[in-house]
């Protein structure tokens, strides 16, 4: 069965309807270690999108993802790992390189991003969501910073293998809010009308697991 979670029209999390689901939710005492979280001072590997002149650029262990580079898109914009490939493809690139090598911190697999590292992801439309799709048969897991305060539509992380939040976890949200979804969503469909769609019968979606001392800040919390 499948359920409409928000749309373009409506970008903030408050109008939301999740209906019912067997999305598990878990909040983890700081004590409980989760098991393979991701290097330190790593950064999500590269993707594909929806947009084009989307930018992955860094130095260290701090990126940013500019979607639409320096031209803001006007429409829903699609950040996808793994998958069916969308038709614009972006790799990471180290800013202190003169011979334009990747940002060695982009090494990760999906979107994770390990403790010590930020990853910022700015220039969204001004109203119109954002989706992070992973779907590369990782867990997208978050124990560095990610910061979204630059988006002016929501932002949502779907992966239906889970989403974790780790203790030393802290996401900036936009004022429309942020939402972590264990399912698998259609790219398709939310690049094209802003509309997220996620299969509440999936066998395997995953946990939404927000570790004790983690952060979250900026905007409303969709889980």
């Amino acid at each position: 069965m499948y359920r409409q979670l928000t749309s373009a029209k409506r970008s903030s999390l408050r109008n939301v309807v999740l209906a019912t689901t067997s999305l598990s939710i878990w909040v983890m005492a700081s004590s409980v270690a989760l098991a393979g979280a991701p290097a330190t001072g790593s950064l999500p590997g590269n993707f594909t999108t929806n947009v084009a002149g989307t930018t992955y650029t860094g130095t260290g262990s701090t990126a940013t993802i500019a979607i639409g580079g320096t031209t803001a898109p006007t429409m829903p914009s699609v950040i996808q790992f793994g998958g069916t490939a969308l038709g614009n493809s972006v790799t990471s690139v180290d800013t202190n390189s003169t011979t334009g090598a990747a940002l060695a911190a982009a090494s990760n697999p999906g979107f994770s991003i390990g403790s010590g590292a930020t990853l910022n992801i700015t220039n969204g439309a001004a109203t119109e969501p954002t989706l992070v799709n992973d779907e590369s048969g990782n867990p997208s897991q978050i124990y560095g910073a990610l910061n979204a305060s630059a988006l002016g539509g929501p932002l949502f992380v779907a992966n239906a293998n889970g989403v974790v939040v780790g203790a030393s976890g802290t996401i900036t949200a936009p004022s429309t809010g942020v939402g972590l979804l264990g399912y698998a969503a259609d790219s398709g469909s939310f690049a094209t009308v802003g509309t997220l769609t996620v299969n509440s019968t999936t066998v395997n979606g995953g946990d939404v697991t927000v570790t004790a001392g983690s952060t979250v800040s900026g905007g409303t919390l969709l889980m």
